[in-house]
């Protein structure tokens, strides 16, 4: 009977939350990756988690690079990744283990983020491989805040895609992993509460905000031309960078400071259409 899997939690000036996500796992392997460079916390974690794993990162990795560190670091087959600001209690995690027991043979297993959508769309394909398409997403059945990764059955398809700095990086890791006709299974029983939003300390949102408006059309511009063609993705963003950069245009004309998110959306999708690897990072001092 298998009893333990890995934790990789990827974080970035996440101090104000990491201790309420790992405080359930405690009796699992945890590897936390810090793209913050944080060494203070890093040397509170010596004293109070000792058997955490915690690398330190001088350069923020992103959420994809960070994650495959932390994979590559972990011991056991099954590897949880799991987003600062994703929470789930006892009950779900033992939850999980008796998924993992039960389900012999699955490349994903996927916690239902905790609302009746997601409960319900998870109740109806239970113990079934689910039918994963690139929209499922946006509908918030799952997300890469929870997915449990299969070391054994993956292989090298563990591993997310670099390209992506932050954002569709898990669904393009979900529709990898479904081309190939590996399983992918939603658990009813099994929940993650997300907060949102809340994996950093909240005096850095605004410059935050400015880097998810970059990333965000980037990641889905990079995903759509990927695996579906450049013109599916210029149909689907091509109107929104024009939109982007008309904003952007009116705004600086005005003296409004809103040209800034118009300006790095503009430039996020920009740079994704012209292959050039994203580039922006927030520009944050402690």
């Amino acid at each position: 009977m298998i009893k333990n899997f890995s934790v990789v939690i990827v974080t970035f000036h996440s101090e104000k939350i990491i201790e309420e996500t790992i405080k359930n796992f405690l009796d699992q392997e945890i590897i936390i990756v810090d793209c913050s460079n944080n060494k203070e916390l890093q040397e509170l974690f010596a004293v109070k988690y000792p058997t955490i794993k915690y690398i330190l990162s001088e350069t923020n990795l992103g959420y994809g690079a960070g994650n495959n560190l932390g994979i590559r670091s972990a011991t056991n087959n099954n590897i949880l990744i799991l987003n600062p600001d994703a929470l789930m209690n006892n009950e779900s995690k033992n939850q999980l283990l008796n998924y993992i027991n039960e389900i012999k043979y699955y490349g994903i297993l996927c916690p239902n983020m905790s609302n009746e959508e997601g409960r319900e769309f998870s109740k109806k394909i239970n113990y079934e491989p689910a039918t994963v398409d690139w929209e499922l997403g946006k509908h918030f059945l799952v997300g890469g805040c929870a997915l449990l990764l299969n070391k054994e059955v993956l292989k090298n398809d563990i591993y997310f895609d670099e390209t992506i700095w932050m954002y569709k990086e898990d669904t393009d890791l979900l529709k990898r992993v479904y081309d190939k006709n590996i399983p992918i299974y939603f658990l009813p029983k099994c929940s993650i509460n997300h907060l949102g939003s809340k994996s950093h300390n909240i005096k850095f949102n605004e410059e935050l905000n400015i880097s998810r408006q970059f990333h965000w059309p980037y990641g889905n511009v990079y995903f759509y031309k990927k695996h579906f063609g450049f013109f599916k993705a210029f149909n689907m963003w091509g109107f929104k960078m024009i939109k982007g950069f008309f904003k952007t245009i009116f705004y600086l004309f005005i003296f409004n400071k809103k040209y800034k998110k118009y300006q790095a959306r503009f430039l996020g999708t920009l740079s994704a259409f012209l292959g050039i690897k994203p580039w922006y990072r927030p520009k944050i001092k402690k």
